[in-house]
Formats: structure tokens, sequence, C-alpha cells
């Protein structure tokens, strides 16, 4: 009798991003999206790098610290995303996610293993910017993710455009996994 060994795996990502008018002290929910995003090459090289950590390898593989999922970045452009981008098309804001509140690390066997994002763009911030896309972004090599070198997309999602006004909050929800199929 053959004995087969098989594990499927594919780093997936699913993108949710509700708006809010925000008056009086009230939030009302004016639009939801709901999409699943791309997981970009430069993904997969981080989670080899991670697997790897050879300190006389590459950067992100001599420093894991680097592929840390560290930043959301929303952008204007809304060109469909494709697994060789490297970076949004018009970047608009980039922001730290705070860990764990804003990402935290989710195992549920026999099949979630998930990172989720929960990240608010609050009202008075990007007012009357077009927002048609969204990234997250690793570390790289500093903190802050406006000063960091050696950082890279890892997910890219668009979705409708709409202009922020200043009464306006967003929230996006993202969970970023791997689907893992036993035999």
């Amino acid at each position: 009798m053959k004995t087969r060994l098989r594990s499927d795996s594919t780093l997936y990502g699913h993108l949710t991003i509700q708006v809010y008018d925000v008056k009086n002290g009230r939030r009302r929910r004016i639009l939801r999206m709901s999409n699943k995003n791309l997981v970009t090459n430069l993904a997969r090289e981080a989670v080899l790098a991670l697997l790897a950590q050879d300190a006389a390898g590459t950067i992100l593989q001599a420093n894991p610290v680097y592929n840390q999922i560290w930043a959301l970045v929303v952008g204007s452009d809304s060109t469909p995303p494709a697994i060789t981008d490297t970076s949004l098309y018009t970047e608009q804001g980039r922001y730290q996610l705070t860990v764990p509140t804003e990402r935290e690390y989710v195992i549920v066997p026999p099949n979630i293993f998930e990172i989720h994002v929960h990240k608010e763009i609050a009202a008075g911030t990007l007012t009357g910017i077009t927002v048609a896309e969204a990234g997250l972004y690793t570390r790289g090599d500093n903190d802050n993710p406006a000063l960091a070198a050696n950082q890279i997309l890892y997910a890219r999602q668009i979705h409708p455009a709409f202009v922020k006004s200043a009464t306006m909050a967003v929230e996006y929800d993202w969970r970023c996994g791997m689907l893992v199929q036993l035999p």
C-alpha cells in the first residue's frame, strides 16, 4: 500500500472596510465593502525568509523582525492589484499597527492560522482625499513606517473609491493567513 503525504497550503487575505459618518457623538455606517485581497510575491518571499533565517542570507533572512506585518497604508489609485505589486500606486497615508490591539495573532486548529488587523482612520484625517486602495506592509528596519527601509508590500486590495469627508471614520478589518488542508 502506497502512503501519500500531502499538505496543501495557501496564503490568503480578506479585507472588510466600513465607513462611518461621525456626528454629534454618533456613528452611522454609510458604506461596507468586503473582498478577498491579493497576497504579493514579496509576501511569499517574506514567509520563506522567516523559515530560512540565515544570518548570511538576504536582508530579510538575516533580520526576521523586518518581516512582521506592521503598517496599513491607504491610497487613491484604483489600478487592479497584481502579484508583482511592490507598493501602492498613489499612497495617501501610512499608519503603524499597535500590537496586540490592532494586529492579533490567531490560531484555531486544525485550519485557522491568521493575523487579524483592525485599524481605524479617524474622522478629521485625510479629509478631501479620494480613498480607493489599501495595503499591508512589513516592518522593515524601523518601528516608524515613515522612516523604515526594507519594508515590503504584503497584500494589496482596491475598493470602490470614495472621498473622505471631515466627519468620516474608516475601519479596516483584514484577515491574513495560511489555509491548511490536511490529507
